[in-house]
């Protein structure tokens, strides 16, 4: 509770004087009221917001699920009890579609042939590929990350196979390492196709995220399409200790191999949930917390691949929680008190690169824009260590630093100059707002 608190003194630091000229001296001046002095945040709405969000019966909140739009729903029935006007014109929901992976399309199967075996394979979530099958030489490129001229040169018009995962090398970039990083520089060097090998791995390759079409097929080959893949390069049995099970890099297949995968993009429909809290002011303050977690599980989860539960406490329905209990404590302050008008965004698809936040920032019309003072955004700020609350952006306005200074007694307050990082404070500092981001 202590970081609610500290998060609302921030937004109540702005006093009315701040915007409103000073009477005249000759007024005899009068002794007012606090209308601040008896707000408090309420434990028990975070409590209960939290563990709705946080529920199994969300399914993780996925974009696009059910969960997703029940969360919604929860978040505007929230609005609406606190007497908070629509965002987006008479709607609170701002609709936008994401682009989630791949699936087949009706009625088609993905194959891998090897010779004369068709391998079971599961898509990547990277490519939209053609649904005209490829047939070309197969080659082995190891981790797929070598800068080994030869090698590049022979997967020009070439089938690659690249082992998942990353050879013992304490100085190679981490993110060449990535499949998507893998599949991309195949492409670059002329594969025609590409395959990512995990022979340790029975779970299926995550198919979630953006799918980009980078004009090639691509598949996933697991623990049990290992022999038909070894068979082809020749490879009968394999040591144990051999990661590579006896494949050296550049070795190519006896057979050329084709691969077919007929797919299409998910489209899914989410969307930002916001409220108004009218204030006495045209300037406007945006308090954000995305809604959305990882659903069932993907390949951004800290358990890839495992079909479970993603309950997303503190990311983010901690954020969400929080930014209902500031808005319930601020409507409690007359709105003439108010100096700024107050918009609490619930933004959807941030797991997906800030998507809904981005969209947001889009959609703003120029004098919305000019009227934005700044954005507080809280994500993961369901754990305290230590009385010490991480804020970044405190470089990105000059008024943070000494706001600050006055309001986080009793907490330590663990300052981060950037405005940018993976959450969506990110998406208005691009747009060249201050921002402070609550972790």
């Amino acid at each position: 509770m202590r970081r609610v608190s500290v998060a609302l003194a921030l937004l109540l630091a702005c006093h009315p004087t701040a915007v409103t000229p000073p009477k005249s001296t000759s007024e005899p001046q009068q002794q007012r009221a606090d209308p601040f002095q008896n707000i408090h945040v309420d434990v028990a709405r975070i409590r209960t917001h939290l563990a709705y969000l946080a529920d199994d019966a969300r399914q993780g909140r996925a974009p696009g699920s059910a969960g997703d739009r029940e969360s919604a729903q929860h978040v505007e029935a929230a609005y609406r009890e606190l007497g908070l006007r629509p965002a987006f014109g008479d709607d609170y929901c701002q609709r936008f579609t994401v682009i989630d992976g791949v699936r087949l399309l009706t009625n088609q199967r993905a194959t891998l042939e090897l010779g004369t075996t068709d391998t079971a394979i599961e898509l990547v979530p990277f490519t939209t590929a053609t649904t005209a099958a490829v047939t070309a030489p197969l080659i082995y490129i190891g981790h797929g990350v070598a800068d080994d001229p030869a090698l590049t040169r022979a997967m020009k018009g070439a089938i690659v196979v690249a082992r998942a995962g990353a050879p013992d090398d304490p100085h190679l970039d981490p993110t060449r390492t990535r499949a998507q990083s893998k599949l991309i520089a195949a492409r670059d060097h002329g594969a025609v196709g590409f395959i990512l090998w995990d022979p340790d791995s029975d779970l299926a390759f995550p198919n979630h995220g953006e799918a980009n079409d980078l004009k090639l097929p691509a598949v996933a080959v697991g623990k049990a399409g290992t022999p038909a893949l070894l068979a082809a390069f020749g490879v009968r049995t394999s040591a144990a200790t051999d990661i590579h099970h006896g494949l050296v890099p550049g070795k190519r297949a006896r057979r050329k191999a084709s691969i077919h995968t007929p797919v299409e993009r998910v489209e899914l429909a989410t969307c930002n949930i916001g409220g108004v809290l009218p204030g006495s002011g045209p300037r406007r303050l945006v308090v954000g917390a995305h809604v959305d977690h990882l659903g069932l599980g993907t390949g951004s989860s800290l358990a890839p691949g495992q079909q479970a539960v993603h309950n997303g406490a503190d990311d983010n329905a901690s954020g969400v929680a929080t930014m209902l209990a500031l808005a319930a404590a601020l409507a409690r302050v007359p709105a003439t008190e108010r100096p700024y008008t107050v918009e609490f965004v619930a933004f959807g698809a941030e797991e997906m690169g800030l998507l809904g936040s981005k969209h947001y920032v889009a959609g703003l019309s120029a004098d919305a824009r000019a009227a934005l003072v700044a954005m507080l955004n809280f994500d993961m700020v369901g754990r305290l260590q230590g009385d010490a609350v991480v804020v970044s952006g405190v470089g990105t306005s000059s008024l943070w630093k000494g706001l600050l200074a006055e309001v986080a007694s009793p907490l330590e307050v663990r300052p981060s100059e950037d405005g940018f990082g993976a959450s969506d404070q990110a998406s208005f500092y691009a747009a060249g707002l201050p921002v402070l981001h609550f972790f």
